[in-house]
């Protein structure tokens, strides 16, 4: 189901409602997302910010308000799943992302980050694939005790570090976990070219 289409949300609804009958359901669980080319705010396309609140928010919340009338007869459960990150693409996928953003990037925007800075974020992409857990087994345990434990966690964080580094963001000061992120995540990520050169411009000149 493409949840971005309302008539596929209301089709899905009919034929869970149909099967159902005048009974209830007990769960639904948003688990659809995407992440795109996750970069510097700047450089990224309109339509990738569109995308994304499309699936992750507006279609959540489509779903959410469609069910909730099932819901709401048997009490049951609505599971939202989300995550600092996504299933992780291949180096071919982030090619054509990467391709996509350097062909609409102004050149002056190009000129202040640097074509290396950019093609770095790609390394930084496939190292954090290669960082990433295969064993889904967490995420399934932790969505079956949300939906059949007495008494559910408002909050499950799976995965090994995943609690920590929600802590760390939540109680240190931002330049004393972005350090610890940079060091654990992107030691040898560039820095954008107008911070590394901050008057290069003026030297250009």
């Amino acid at each position: 189901m493409d949840i971005t289409k309302p008539v596929q949300i209301k089709d899905a609804y009919s034929k869970v409602a149909a099967m159902l009958q005048d009974r209830g359901l007990w769960a639904v669980i948003n688990n659809a997302g995407v992440l795109g080319f996750p970069t510097d705010g700047e450089l990224l396309l309109m339509t990738d910010y569109k995308q994304c609140m499309a699936v992750n928010f507006f279609g959540t919340v489509e779903v959410t308000k469609t069910f909730l009338p099932l819901l709401r007869k048997s009490k049951g459960r609505l599971v939202n799943v989300s995550s600092m990150g996504d299933i992780a693409g291949t180096s071919d996928k982030w090619e054509k992302l990467e391709k996509d953003i350097l062909d609409h990037l102004p050149a002056e925007v190009q000129e202040d980050y640097g074509q290396d800075y950019i093609l770095a974020q790609r390394n930084f992409l496939l190292l954090i694939n290669s960082l990433a857990s295969k064993d889904f087994s967490p995420v399934l345990r932790d969505i079956q005790h949300a939906i059949s434990a007495k008494s559910p966690f408002a909050y499950y964080t799976p995965g090994k570090g995943a609690y920590l580094w929600i802590c760390l963001a939540h109680y240190l000061p931002i330049g004393i976990y972005d350090y610890f992120a940079k060091r654990h995540f992107g030691q040898d990520k560039p820095m954008p070219r107008a911070l590394r050169m901050p008057n290069y411009k003026k030297k250009a000149t």
